[in-house]
């Protein structure tokens, strides 16, 4: 790449910030585009936690792919320790042997674990996982002052066009000229991406938007403290204890194909009476707690996409529920690619 060309990112989610932090090692000229309302990072509207899950390679491609981003992940927190990123730990908690006893075969019994044995109702079996939890305003600040030569603006991307050897962009009825672009923008790429490469049209028209929301409440509101901050999956439901921002969420929904925030609204108050119902400390009235909701871009077959989808143009999207990890690797992918086209 040369120093002086034109680049655009459109978004401004995890993979937006992760790839412009390594593009102004190179680059100069960035130009960040975002849009609250045709593109929202979902980055900022989620529980925000890296943890396998039990995960293993050798599996499924997508198992694969999501241990390998994890592994990019760890390293680049241990290398920069990112403000924005706690260690902690995650409890999937379960009775039915049957559904989880494969992935979870060195699973342990809730009865000989002090806190959980101590706070849970009806549950028997658990497996502990390391995780991070994820501030979202305070890692993006902390990707937004490795960058102070990005300019960002607030706009909506309408229109890509190719040309000879640049693109025009229409960025809220007007257009721009920049060298590459780098399109981020959560299910919007289903829009701004097609028509490019027919390949990825059929990735793109195979995708689906799936909204996910929490509640939210300051945790001095309940009377549960812990040393660190942690998850407890009650089989497939959250309470989530964040102690680095003192805030208890819990969730989450995960619903295909709407944008219909009533419809999220009423399976999380379903929800939030089950976590209720299963734990032994009494949860505040749930008028007391603020909906959070976010929409995740879900790839074909719940792959991601990331790479060059014609000369000049690349993406990242369809991360869906592990943006937090792809991001990495997807952007380290990205760079080599540009190294190796340049």
């Amino acid at each position: 790449m040369k120093e002086n060309e034109q680049i655009l990112i459109i978004g401004d989610g995890i993979s937006s910030w992760v790839l412009s932090y390594y593009l102004a090692k190179k680059i100069s000229q960035i130009t960040i585009v975002s849009s609250d309302t045709a593109y929202s990072p979902c980055s900022l509207h989620s529980t925000s936690i890296n943890c396998l899950r039990g995960t293993e390679q050798g599996i499924s491609t997508l198992g694969d792919l999501i241990c390998k981003s994890f592994e990019a992940f760890q390293k680049f927190n241990l290398e920069h320790s990112p403000d924005g990123v706690f260690e902690g730990i995650e409890y999937q908690i379960f009775n039915d042997l049957k559904k989880w006893e494969t992935r979870y075969p060195d699973y342990q019994h809730v009865e000989n674990h002090s806190l959980l044995n101590s706070h849970l109702n009806n549950f028997q079996f658990f497996y502990p996982s390391e995780a991070y939890f994820i501030s979202p305003k305070k890692l993006k600040k902390w990707f937004f002052e490795q960058t102070p030569n990005a300019v960002r603006e607030v706009g909506e991307v309408k229109k890509i066009t190719k040309l000879s050897d640049s693109f025009s962009v229409n960025i809220d009825d007007s257009e721009r000229i920049f060298d590459k672009v780098f399109i981020c923008s959560n299910y919007q790429a289903t829009k701004l991406a097609f028509g490019f490469n027919e390949t990825l049209d059929y990735y793109l028209s195979h995708s689906k938007p799936v909204l996910g929301s929490y509640f939210e409440i300051d945790a001095n509101e309940i009377n549960f403290s812990h040393p660190h901050s942690l998850n407890m999956a009650l089989d497939k439901h959250h309470f989530i204890y964040r102690k680095e921002d003192n805030i208890i969420q819990i969730g989450s929904t995960s619903i295909n194909n709407t944008i219909d925030r009533s419809i999220s609204e009423i399976e999380l108050i379903k929800i939030f009476k089950e976590v209720s119902a299963n734990i032994s400390f009494k949860l505040p009235l749930i008028e007391k707690f603020s909906a959070k909701t976010g929409m995740r871009h879900k790839g074909y077959k719940r792959l991601p996409f990331w790479g060059e989808i014609i000369p000049g143009m690349y993406g990242m999207f369809g991360l869906y529920k592990n943006a937090y990890t792809f991001a990495f690797l997807g952007a380290i992918e990205i760079l080599n690619q540009l190294d190796k086209n340049d």
